[in-house]
């Protein structure tokens, strides 16, 4: 009796630890490639929001997105990884472990991104990315 409850209890134990904990979603339409920053959204605070061409002429912001969930973002190097938490959310990772999370949606070939928590923008705010491959 003594040893079929020890067998049940090591298979229940050996059953819940490989479950896998790593609740990610895949997007194959983010990940692969090089995304380069191709407009922002601002709003001067009169709730009319506009998407503005980004100036070439100055330092364009690049994102990629890797399949083993790590994050090379030009402006934003503290973040070194990724979770895609669903179809709406992003969360980027720095080295201490703290993370921030962006809104994205990925519509007609652009990627926007807005943070959300735990800095978020008291105005509209967001960023579109176009995949350069």
């Amino acid at each position: 009796m003594k040893s079929s409850f020890k067998l049940t209890l090591i298979l229940c134990l050996f059953l819940a630890n490989s479950c896998s904990k790593d609740k990610s979603v895949r997007d194959d339409s983010l990940t692969g490639g090089k995304w380069e920053l191709s407009e922002h959204l601002s709003d001067t605070g009169n709730g009319n929001g506009e998407w503005t061409a980004v100036n070439k002429s100055s330092r364009i912001d690049h994102i990629s997105f890797k399949v083993n969930g790590d994050l090379d973002w030009d402006l934003n190097k503290e973040f070194q990884t990724y979770i895609i938490k669903d179809s709406v959310t992003l969360s980027f990772i720095r080295a201490d472990k703290s993370v921030q999370t962006y809104a994205y949606q990925i519509k007609e070939g652009k990627l926007s991104m807005s943070p959300k928590e735990p800095i978020s923008c008291i105005e509209t705010c967001g960023d579109k990315y176009v995949k350069t491959f």
